[in-house]
């Protein structure tokens, strides 16, 4: 009884805004320096395969704020030259502060990937299709929030090996497209990530990342009333500084 009463509420608070206007809004344009680091260990039983553990920190407000933490598992295998496939499984710690009614809410994110990569001389390019699932662990409002939230992330990197020299500098371009949208929103595009960066590998076991990212957040939020309906789009642009270490045995 309990669930048809739920879905009842749900089906009425539906209907009483079909009718209701719609307003849209933009967020002023908001920028925030950040960063991020993080550690991993991958290794490679059998040739192809690699399975990597990692955990990553990141620091918000202008880095005088803890942001969240990460603690990722990730699968891939090397199917073909040109391809490889796998699957990861995060999970986050995000952290609203001491003050906050909750300090702490928490989220699992799956993903599947596929990557096309290609060497021309000493250059090479890849292209990266993942699927992403979200599920945050928290109350919310179907009419205004996608909980899980699915996404499908496309990314386009290029990089530039030196014959002589350890190091290997990239740049890259991200889009985080919605597939799943509450009955209001018109977004097809959450945000986009630019990125250069430098990888550093020190010898065969110990490898260093360092990269510049721009995020340029575009999220709707949506919020429904009883005559009018706000779909509020984030204009954010995070200037974040990255520093990876990873350990390959």
């Amino acid at each position: 009884m309990k669930r048809y009463f739920l879905i009842l509420v749900t089906v009425f608070a539906a209907c009483s805004v079909w009718a209701a206007d719609v307003v849209d809004e933009v967020e002023p344009l908001d920028n925030d320096f950040r960063m991020r680091f993080e550690v991993a260990a991958e290794w490679k039983p059998v040739k192809g395969l690699s399975l990597t553990l990692s955990q990553e920190v990141r620091l918000k407000n202008n880095v005088t704020d803890l942001d969240r933490l990460y603690t990722t598992l990730d699968v891939s295998y090397k199917v073909y030259k040109y391809i490889k496939v796998g699957a990861t499984y995060s999970f986050h710690a995000l952290y609203a502060g001491a003050d906050a009614s909750q300090a702490w809410k928490f989220r699992h994110r799956g993903r599947l990937h596929v990557t096309g990569s290609v060497d021309v001389n000493n250059w090479g390019l890849s292209l990266r299709l993942m699927p992403e699932v979200t599920y945050t662990a928290t109350d919310y409002n179907p009419l205004e929030t996608v909980n899980p939230l699915w996404l499908m992330r496309t990314r386009f990197k290029v990089d530039y090996g030196f014959v002589e020299h350890p190091v290997s500098p990239y740049a890259s371009i991200e889009m985080f497209n919605p597939l799943k949208k509450v009955a209001y929103s018109n977004a097809w595009l959450e945000k986009m990530r630019y990125t250069l960066g430098v990888e550093w590998s020190v010898n065969a076991s110990n490898k260093l990342d360092f990269y510049y990212l721009l995020e340029h957040d575009m999220g709707q939020d949506i919020s429904v009333g009883i005559e009018q309906v706000v779909r509020s789009t984030a204009n954010t642009l995070n200037h974040i500084i990255g520093i990876k270490y990873k350990f390959v045995f």
